[in-house]
């Protein structure tokens, strides 16, 4: 009973963990689409987006493929040793965030062209490409 009530409690904690870290990410994935929606806000004009915005939108697409890994991740351990089955869909999520978040615009190398434009630097390659 016991054995049975820490394993539920874990699964509760990783359960809501998971869901903050995904709620977060998408938050802020539809605040900058939503933000992108008001070429009024642009810096040029409204003449289509300008590096800046283009850098912060890189940094949210980032931010959720990494954050919903770690969201996977939680509840794959949770899941304990079943989780490990082809057959349970746990492992399904966890090899498909695994395989978004090897694409090469998803990977965190990607954090330094967003700071050099958040510094007022240019980017060392184009911002719209990745």
């Amino acid at each position: 009973m016991v054995a049975r009530r820490r394993r539920e409690t874990a699964l509760s904690l990783c359960l809501a963990a998971s869901v903050v870290l995904f709620s977060v990410s998408v938050c802020s994935v539809l605040f900058v689409v939503g933000s992108s929606l008001h070429p009024s806000l642009d810096a040029n004009d409204g003449c289509g987006p300008d590096a800046r915005r283009l850098a912060i939108a890189r940094l949210a697409r980032i931010n959720a493929i990494a954050a919903a890994a770690q969201a996977v991740d939680l509840v794959y351990e949770a899941g304990g040793g079943s989780s490990i089955y082809a057959t349970t869909p746990l492992e399904r999520c966890l090899r498909d965030i695994r395989t978004a978040s090897q694409h090469v615009s998803m990977a965190t190398a990607n954090y330094e062209v967003v700071g050099r434009v958040l510094l007022g630097l240019p980017p060392d390659r184009p911002v719209h490409r990745l």
